[in-house]
């Protein structure tokens, strides 16, 4: 069901647009509002960023250019849409995007 990131709780495991892809996060804090940021939309009050956990794939690459002397890596990084083997930890701007919530959590 979609929701809005001011019922959003500790615990809850939701489903957010992230770049051109889906990802499945579970929220580690309860949202916050800032004291200074304004959300550029809709001109209310915006949310501070997420303490959230995925499930991210890492991909490094590398190709040669400039006639084969120099050589440049680059790492793509996939969200897996999955409950399960949840490996990184960090904070997503979840402000003006919207978000289906999958499972209603406990506090952790």
């Amino acid at each position: 069901m979609k929701v809005k990131i001011e019922n959003l709780e500790k615990g809850d495991e939701i489903i957010v647009a992230i770049g051109s892809q889906l990802g499945y996060l579970k929220i580690l804090e309860k949202p916050r509002l800032s004291k200074k940021r304004v959300s550029w939309i809709t001109k209310l009050p915006a949310y501070i960023h997420v303490m959230c956990s995925a499930s991210i794939t890492e991909k490094t690459r590398t190709y040669w250019y400039a006639n084969n002397t120099k050589k440049h890596t680059y790492i793509t990084r996939t969200h897996d849409c999955t409950s399960e083997g949840h490996n990184v930890v960090k904070k997503f701007n979840l402000n003006d995007k919207p978000l289906w919530l999958i499972k209603k959590g406990e506090d952790i």
